[in-house]
């Protein structure tokens, strides 16, 4: 940001990670006139010109579309497990999670043979989730996709 800043450039474009001092450094390029446009993460307090994100309703909708088109043609039961953070916090993965669910539950190429799963990943313990995806793995129903 530093350099940008020095630069003069015509503006900044950047993820927003909440590193230290970096709402600051937002700040002063905004106060210099260069307008500071964030990416993925929001700091909504800063004075950035725009955010930019991602819709986790249309996100899940696309990989839904995806996870179609690579189970469609199979036979018998495929089971697809989407793995999702323990985070009570981040309601936008349960959306994307909701969606893919959605297309395959309502998609006459997936409707008859596909079951959606979510799987919560703890993150607490030193090998919690390690040891939740090797049972997944090892299911008697076999591997999810």
């Amino acid at each position: 940001m530093d350099m940008c800043i020095a630069a003069k450039v015509d503006g900044i474009l950047l993820e927003f990670l909440n590193e230290e001092h970096l709402e600051d450094k937002i700040n002063e390029a905004a106060e210099k006139g260069i307008p500071v446009v964030t990416i993925l993460n929001d700091s909504p307090s800063s004075s950035r010109a725009s955010y930019v994100g991602i819709n986790p309703y249309q996100l899940g909708q696309e990989y839904g579309l995806q996870m179609e088109g690579l189970v469609k043609d199979m036979e018998g039961p495929v089971r697809i497990t989407v793995l999702l953070n323990d985070s009570a916090a981040d309601s936008n993965q349960f959306q994307i999670f909701s969606q893919i669910n959605n297309l395959m539950v309502t998609s006459p190429h997936t409707a008859q043979h596909v079951k959606t799963e979510a799987v919560r990943i703890p993150s607490t313990g030193a090998f919690e989730s390690e040891e939740i995806v090797w049972n997944l793995l090892q299911d008697s129903s076999g591997a999810p996709m």
